[in-house]
């Protein structure tokens, strides 16, 4: 091998050995607001995720976990935990989850209120169980035979509050927005 072949060898080699190097260390960890992103925001939107109870974090973490051990590891879970406890700890997210929680509790409450409308009756009356509701939000947009349109669930509770109760509610009254918080809740 002549001089000039062997030094195009060796500086090829030079090159080559750290990346065969490089194959063999293990991957970088990581980050834990990667692990979140990557692990819990293909199932669950952030705003179900700031609306957790911090005191329940672990537990439902623990609990997702536990469904498929080999999609989060342990310290993984624990990352995800910690992710999720400084990012609803921040000031809006607190008063966001404060203005949700304040819009269901409302929102149940209007369920059961018969004062809402003229005839002296609520959701409740029809609807005893309001779980049957669980998932409703799964079913729309549908189509209203009656209008000949697809309509929102905003839309249904507020024809269903005016026909069966009612009561007449401007289209954007927050009374609807708390109901429709409330039976997404179910």
């Amino acid at each position: 091998m002549g001089i000039r072949r062997f030094r195009l060898f060796a500086a090829g080699l030079a090159m080559t050995l750290p990346l065969m190097a490089a194959a063999h260390l293990p991957a970088e960890e990581p980050t834990a607001e990667a692990l979140l992103k990557e692990k819990c925001s293909l199932c669950h939107s952030s705003k179900r995720i700031n609306r957790m109870d911090p005191v329940k974090i672990k537990e439902t973490v623990e609990r997702m976990r536990k469904m498929n051990p080999d999609w989060i590891s342990s310290i993984q879970s624990d990352h995800i935990a910690a992710v999720i406890a400084k990012t609803i700890d921040d000031p809006n997210i607190i008063a966001s989850r404060t203005a949700w929680r304040e819009a269901l509790d409302r929102g149940a409450a209007l369920f059961k209120d018969d004062t809402l409308g003229k005839k002296g009756v609520s959701c409740s009356i029809c609807h005893p169980k309001p779980e049957q509701f669980s998932k409703i939000e799964d079913t729309y947009p549908r189509w209203d035979a009656k209008l000949k349109r697809f309509v929102g669930l905003d839309e249904t509770i507020a024809l269903m509050l005016r026909e069966k109760i009612g009561a007449e509610l401007a289209p954007n009254d927050q009374r609807i927005h708390d109901l429709l918080i409330y039976l997404k809740t179910l």
